[in-house]
């Protein structure tokens, strides 16, 4: 003969294999899609564009920027003995030749070596160089037919 079940016994046991398929359903769930991805995105893409349009408000609301329009570099030839000396962050790179660094207390930086260059130094060809002043910082070319390329206000001494 069977014995009979106990009803409380057969209830937990029920109880107990719900939770084990509903928490085993949430943790499939959650595998299953990525973040990042378009099912789970980090943000969404409305969000970013609704916090640029705003960033870009504020910065057309202001009323203390000014902005260069000439983004682009000129290309100059020089010669021996010609120095660039250039204004508040003026960039210049040196295409062909060589150069040395004109400073006086502080250097001039070299951004793509992430260094600071001081006077009479010698300025690496193809790199960006900053000057971070106007007081009469730039660089002073040491062979003939030497190219740079300029961006910012300058004059050649």
């Amino acid at each position: 003969m069977k014995k009979p079940v106990n009803k409380k016994v057969a209830q937990i046991l029920v109880v107990a294999c719900v939770c084990v398929f509903a928490v085993g359903g949430y943790i499939v769930g959650a595998q299953s899609a990525a973040p990042g991805t378009p099912s789970d995105p980090l943000v969404t893409r409305s969000y970013v564009h609704a916090r640029m349009n705003q960033m870009a408000q504020i910065v057309l609301d202001s009323e203390d920027i000014t902005v260069n329009a000439d983004l682009t570099f000129t290309p100059i030839n020089l010669n021996t003995g010609q120095v660039v000396v250039g204004d508040y962050g003026t960039e210049v790179i040196l295409r062909r030749g060589t150069a040395t660094a004109v400073t006086f207390t502080d250097g001039i930086v070299d951004m793509t070596a992430g260094a600071e260059l001081f006077d009479g130094a010698n300025i690496p060809s193809n790199h960006l160089i900053t000057l971070p002043s106007d007081d009469g910082r730039g660089i002073r070319i040491t062979s003939n037919d030497s190219w740079v390329m300029v961006r910012g206000s300058y004059t050649i001494q």
